[in-house]
């Protein structure tokens, strides 16, 4: 995938109206929700659980993605369903969008220095009436059971996909916060009986650290809506079909 072809493969969600004849919107920054990308041909794709809200918080709206079409307009698809791996923070999407492109994923154990890379939507991406795509990239500063990644993930990235090698591993779940001494200065404010009154004012700053959900932890994950497969032989199954 090249990445001036990334919108082909992820894209912004966004609340839009349930107008029939709305197909294409004039997207408003305070609709937007997060990133998401395919993985299957039919449609199928994957975003951080909390970027969806649930159908019955927006009342007479559709939860959709957009995709730029060649005159560089956003076309919306409705997200027909989703489910949502609350314990993971990992959704599975049906986008109503027919054939598609669609990224590699793959099913394996992660690891401290694993260089990895992410393509997203960030907020501060958001201009006009379109969206800026970004990249990412770093690797796994921690890999306990949601790995800590090197570089911050802004809001807006959250349900972007982690790459390793060409193929996804993980989805973009947020952020971890730190803080770091910068500066320490001591003073002494008075002397009362031989006694010291002593004032340190320290100064820090906040480091973000981007935090991934692993797809390994879905691999084998079942629901009614995969019939009698895993999501890994569902997935397998869709793409492998003529």
């Amino acid at each position: 995938m090249e990445l001036e072809h990334a919108f082909d493969y992820v894209f912004p969600i966004f609340l839009g109206s349930a107008l029939e004849d709305a197909q294409f919107f004039t997207l408003e920054k305070d609709g937007f929700l997060g990133s998401g990308f395919f993985i299957a041909k039919n449609g199928v794709a994957i975003t951080a659980a909390h970027v969806l809200p649930m159908p019955e918080a927006i009342p007479g709206k559709q939860v959709r993605i957009g995709q730029r079409t060649a005159d560089n307009r956003i076309q919306g698809y409705v997200i027909e369903s989703f489910v949502i791996f609350q314990k993971f923070d990992i959704a599975i999407m049906k986008v109503d969008i027919g054939d598609c492109k669609y990224l590699p994923i793959v099913f394996r154990d992660l690891w401290m220095g694993m260089d990895v890379a992410t393509i997203g939507i960030p907020a501060s991406s958001i201009i006009g009436n379109g969206f800026g795509m970004r990249c990412f990239k770093g690797h796994i500063s921690w890999a306990g059971e949601r790995p800590e990644l090197s570089f911050p993930a802004p809001k807006g990235l959250s349900g972007s996909p982690v790459f390793h090698n060409g193929k996804v591993v993980g989805v973009i779940s947020g952020n971890s916060r730190s803080e770091q001494l910068d500066d320490s200065v001591e003073t002494i404010e008075e002397i009362t009986n031989n006694y010291e009154k002593i004032r340190i004012v320290e100064s820090k700053s906040i480091v973000q650290y981007g935090v991934m959900e692993s797809l390994k932890k879905i691999e084998h994950c079942t629901h009614e809506i995969f019939g009698a497969s895993t999501f890994a032989e569902m997935i397998e199954a869709i793409n492998q079909t003529t």
